[in-house]
């Protein structure tokens, strides 16, 4: 893995089917330099990323989507409290 990429820990649950659990612990709170690595990292293992759910309270800012490899990866905004991101979508 190259320095400075994202590896999140996936595992899918054994209970739930088409379910993922995972951990991802980003550098900074600056989602435009985080976000990328981590798509481009889930898009390689779940096909392409089109939505995501993350905790407002971790990220400086929150734009409504992010262009990642040239697709566009919409965003969704929760007041979660405990950093998390809550959800990831693949097309």
């Amino acid at each position: 893995m190259r320095p400075g990429t994202a590896l999140p820990r996936l595992t899918t649950t054994h209970e739930r089917r088409s379910i993922l659990d995972g951990a991802w612990w980003p550098r900074s709170r600056n989602l435009a330099a985080e976000l990328p690595g981590l798509v481009s990292a889930l898009t390689e293992r779940l096909g392409p990323i089109t939505r995501i759910g993350l905790d407002s309270a971790a990220w400086d800012e929150m734009p409504t989507r992010v262009t990642v490899d040239d697709r566009v990866v919409h965003i969704d905004v929760f007041s979660v409290g405990d950093d998390t991101a809550v959800r990831a979508d693949s097309a």
